[in-house]
């Protein structure tokens, strides 16, 4: 068996074709099996891909012939078969044992396996086998005298004479080219870089892209910084490694006639790998302050690229903050609650590298009525919390909130809250028919809402500030199945603005109840309550999280939602009650052996066990709690 590789040949030819297809006919001596034509060379100017040419498979001189079989392979890539006619020399019905054709017969190759016994006996003479036709799939490359060629490969041929013998012969292939025509190019090549004219962070690509629509392009040069001369070819791309403002590269490139074109200087090429350096320092080295109101010392300094932006973190996550303009001084808010408070600095450079994290440390000393409240402030972008779910018949809404423009406040699965033009709407069902009020909500300011949604009776109350806006009544409801619960979205639309002491109950309130929670616009400081699903202070001050002050464990997580100073004051701490029953007993002293050693920060942390105000649980505040047992309050 004959072992051939068939290839696509992509060669500059440097003779001039006809426009039209060329069939070089070709007699061999002997007995042999041959292709006609050996050659058959077709043109692009002649005949596009996809049409289709004919050749014939033939045996020459054969004696007492009783039965032949042959593979034909071709190259699928460039070539197709798609048509057939066999010219069988045996009289009556020879028998055909196999007779298939595929252009897919491996990755690579079509193959057709033919098998044929006479059965009246043998024949001589010279005949033609099989006409083949096949069509042309793949184009040359761009450039003059370039081709793509498949070789028509006979293999595994046998010719049996009537004594079951093979009779001697030759083999002969064929061979197709598809070529784009010779003309003469006068005109060289033209390149292009890719380079931004940016700084960049790290080593990096200049990508080159050359064009010749003649003969084609036959290589691209290059020198970086006036260094040994490199082909895209061989060496690849050029690649900038060199720190600075002025690295220079040099390119050019030949076509296939030899025309080089005018070489192009490429210069002020920037990379800078090194990060930028820099310090921070809070009240000038102080390690204690006596109010979250600090000043920061800043340095920054990149020798390359220069400083171009820098942020600020209270945690050491850099997931919200924003970058912004260098200072070297800056004004800043220390998270709430004594303790010990660590502030971020972090540094880019025009590059695009940022610094390490640089930090410096203070601790917070604040008594709590200089402790100023906390709220968090929503961008009507894209900022959220979410709030596990809990069932009930009755649903009661207490929040604060201040409104950059009024918007959606409360989304969820079954209902939703929004203000809009001096309106409030509640949705009660979010496939009904919403309710409203009309009312002046002042953007800018802070509002107290109250919104009760009871399934039991089909009725929505609501309160802004205070005062009872009105009862309306809605269609049949049933007992809502929540399966999510934003708040400041409801999904499509985002609240912009600020919002604090947020709460949920399972209970309508009086209305004395509400004008006690509005408590003259100041409002109060929730305390954890029987029919209370959640509760939530916002006073962390930092983190993704907003913990639930009602015990039942309804953390909000926070979606790209900042920090700001709020509204509720957080009310001095009574020495020693602990649990809000307005008496210090054996309950409060259970509540604060239980968070025994927390502090600031804590998880666990309860400011009204802090007895002393110090930001510590320990010995010292159970002692105070004792000495004021049986205290009515």
């Amino acid at each position: 068996m004959k072992l051939r590789k068939l290839l696509v040949a992509i060669i500059v030819s440097m003779f001039l074709l006809s426009s039209i297809a060329v069939f070089h006919v070709k007699a061999y001596a002997g007995t042999n099996a041959y292709i006609d034509p050996p050659l058959t060379e077709i043109d692009t100017a002649s005949q596009a891909v996809g049409s289709t040419f004919k050749v014939n498979f033939k045996c020459a001189n054969f004696t007492d012939l009783a039965g032949y079989e042959y593979k034909i392979y071709w190259n699928k890539t460039v070539l197709n078969l798609v048509g057939v006619h066999d010219n069988v020399p045996f009289s009556g019905s020879p028998f055909v044992a196999t007779n298939t054709s595929t252009n897919n017969f491996d990755a690579n190759f079509g193959q057709m396996y033919f098998v044929v016994v006479s059965m009246t006996g043998a024949t001589s003479g010279s005949f033609t086998l099989r006409e083949m036709t096949f069509k042309i799939m793949l184009a040359p490359p761009v450039g003059a005298g370039k081709f793509v060629s498949s070789l028509i490969d006979i293999q595994d041929t046998i010719f049996g004479d009537p004594s079951a013998n093979n009779i001697p012969h030759d083999v002969y292939d064929g061979q197709f080219k598809y070529v784009n025509p010779s003309i003469e190019d006068h005109i060289p090549p033209v390149t292009t870089d890719n380079y931004d004219d940016l700084w960049h962070g790290a080593d990096f690509t200049i990508t080159l892209t050359a064009t010749d629509d003649v003969s084609g392009v036959a290589n691209t040069y290059y020198k970086i910084n006036g260094g040994t001369v490199k082909t895209v070819g061989t060496d690849g791309q050029p690649i900038i490694t060199t720190e600075g403002s002025n690295n220079m590269l040099e390119y050019w490139s030949k076509d296939n006639a030899d025309n080089e074109e005018t070489h192009h200087m490429l210069t002020d090429i920037k990379l800078d790998k090194t990060a930028p350096t820099g310090s921070i320092i809070i009240n000038s080295g102080d390690s204690e302050a006596t109010s979250r109101s600090v000043t920061l010392t800043l340095t920054a300094t990149d020798a390359l690229s220069g400083v171009d932006k820098v942020r600020y973190s209270n945690d050491g996550v850099w997931d919200t903050e924003g970058w912004e303009a260098f200072s070297t001084t800056k004004a800043w808010q220390l998270t709430t609650g004594n303790g010990d408070k660590t502030l971020y600095y972090q540094i880019t450079d025009k590059a695009g590298l940022a610094s390490i994290d640089y930090s410096d440390m203070i601790y917070l000393n604040v008594t709590v009525s200089e402790s100023s409240p906390m709220a968090l402030s929503f961008n009507g972008i894209d900022s959220y919390m979410t709030i596990p779910t809990a069932s009930s018949w009755v649903y009661s809404f207490e929040l604060w909130f201040n409104p950059t423009e009024n918007s959606m406040l409360i989304g969820s699965s079954r209902f939703a809250i929004k203000t809009y033009d001096n309106k409030l709407r509640v949705w009660y069902d979010v496939n009904a028919a919403p309710v409203e009020w009309t009312t002046s909500i002042a953007t800018g300011e802070w509002h107290f809402l109250v919104v009760v949604i009871d399934y039991r009776v089909w009725r929505i109350t609501a309160y802004l500030d205070g005062a009872k806006l009105g009862e309306q009544y809605g269609s049949t409801m049933t007992k809502p199945a929540l399966t999510w619960i934003k708040i400041g979205s409801n999904g499509a639309e985002f609240y912009n603005g600020k919002i604090d002491e947020f709460r949920i109950y399972t209970i309508e309130p009086s209305q004395t109840t509400v004008k006690c929670h509005y408590n003259g616009g100041n409002g109060t400081y929730g305390r954890p309550e029987y029919y209370q699903i959640g509760g939530w202070h916002f006073d962390e001050g930092t983190g993704i999280d907003a913990r639930d002050y009602s015990g039942h464990g309804r953390n909000g997580t926070l979606y790209n939602v900042v920090w700001v100073d709020g509204h509720v004051q957080q009310p001095e701490p009574e020495k020693g009650d602990v649990s809000g029953d307005r008496v210090v007993n054996i309950l409060d002293l259970i509540l604060a052996s239980k968070v025994f050693n927390s502090k600031v920060g804590d998880a666990n942390w309860d400011r009204f066990a802090d007895a002393n105000g110090d930001g510590r649980i320990n010995i010292l505040d159970l002692t105070i709690i004792s000495k004021n047992l049986g205290r009515l309050l």
